[in-house]
């Protein structure tokens, strides 16, 4: 701890409200105090409060400068004595590395609630449930909970079977049979919806792809990769704007009207 402090300018630099950075500051008035204070004290430590003026832009600040024989660390193998500083008006969350990473982070992987006027109540409960995961940065639910969703809308649609294609399109026969069955696994469901024409066969394959990241969330523990799992959700999405919402859009109805006046 320095026992001495005699300076113009503050030792370390501090936080300038304006300058949004930590900047040299010139001291205008201080008032120290401390143990030298008293007569054989059983503690050594010193205080001082510093009006200052940022050496860049001239805003004024105010700061607590402190130190006693506990504030040290160790630097390169030995002990190093310093005081801590707090300026005053203190630096916003808003200025902070944090701050800003928040942001990089929402601005990158962020997701709102979007409105469904038509999903069942159910499923559009757990939709806003998994959004909230992904946004919490609970991965694993979140994958665990897109897998659900995926279940329900086949369920909701009664959809309980399909057959099994490649990639070709072509059916898959398994255990050697000669006449393939619709299975009613998860994975026959996911194509039983392209069967019956409620998503693309592109959507099928990558429904078994969801399929196996939330099968390896729920039995496997494993957290998936948060930049998959946002387009998994978008895929999602559109699977429930494409299954509940677009037979109720308005250019269904104008369309209807307009035909309706011609005739």
């Amino acid at each position: 701890m320095k026992k001495e402090f005699e300076q113009t300018t503050l030792e370390k630099n501090v936080y300038c409200a304006k300058c949004k950075n930590d900047t040299k500051h010139l001291i205008i008035k201080s008032y120290r105090r401390g143990s030298f204070q008293e007569i054989e004290p059983e503690f050594q430590w010193q205080e001082s409060f510093h009006i200052v003026e940022c050496a860049g832009c001239q805003n004024i600040s105010f700061v607590n400068q402190y130190g006693d024989e506990d504030t040290w660390e160790y630097v390169r193998g030995e002990r190093e004595w310093h005081d801590v500083f707090k300026v005053y008006p203190e630096k916003r969350f808003e200025d902070t590395v944090e701050y800003r990473i928040e942001q990089e982070f929402k601005n990158r992987y962020w997701l709102k609630v979007k409105a469904f006027s038509y999903v069942p109540s159910a499923l559009y409960n757990l939709y806003k449930q998994i959004i909230q995961a992904y946004n919490e940065n609970l991965n694993i639910l979140c994958a665990s909970g897109l897998r659900i969703l995926l279940e329900g809308i086949c369920n909701d649609l009664g959809i309980k079977k399909g057959y099994i294609y490649n990639k070709d399109k072509q059916i898959i026969k398994k255990n050697g049979e000669i006449n393939p069955k619709k299975r009613e696994s998860l994975e026959g469901k996911f194509f039983g919806l392209y069967e019956n024409d409620y998503i693309l066969f592109n959507q099928a394959l990558i429904l078994q792809k969801i399929r196996g990241i939330g099968n390896e969330a729920i039995h496997e523990v494993v957290e998936p990769d948060k930049l998959i799992l946002k387009k998994i959700i978008i895929i999602v999405e559109s699977i429930l704007e494409n299954t509940y919402e677009l037979e109720h859009h308005e250019l269904l109805k104008l369309k209807e009207e307009d035909d309706d006046s011609k005739v």
